[in-house]
């Protein structure tokens, strides 16, 4: 799935994703006491002029890694370092978020 997150800066979305990953892992389907987990990749567009497909394309990128990674954790794409990690502790997020579990 796909979150757009317009005029939201960078600790918003890493916020909007934590909660997003806590959600899903609390969640109990049918009452199943299994635990779900979501990996998330956030890419931000900020100033920089680039189409919605390339937006994507970094949010992907983003989510291979923290799945890569471990699983259940977020990843920011970062154009200076390519990609900025974070675990599944209480951090921050923004911008689309792409994930999947």
């Amino acid at each position: 799935f796909v979150v757009r997150l317009p005029s939201v800066d960078k600790l918003k979305s890493i916020n909007m994703a934590e909660k997003i990953r806590n959600n899903v892992e609390d969640a109990r389907i049918l009452g199943d006491k299994r635990k779900v987990t979501i990996s998330i990749g956030i890419a931000m567009s900020g100033h920089e002029r680039i189409n919605s497909e390339e937006i994507v394309n970094r949010a992907d990128q983003a989510l291979y890694m923290a799945k890569h990674e471990g699983k259940n954790r977020y990843v920011l794409w970062d154009g200076e370092k390519n990609i900025s990690k974070n675990t599944n502790t209480n951090n921050e997020l923004s911008g689309i978020l792409s994930g999947n579990s």
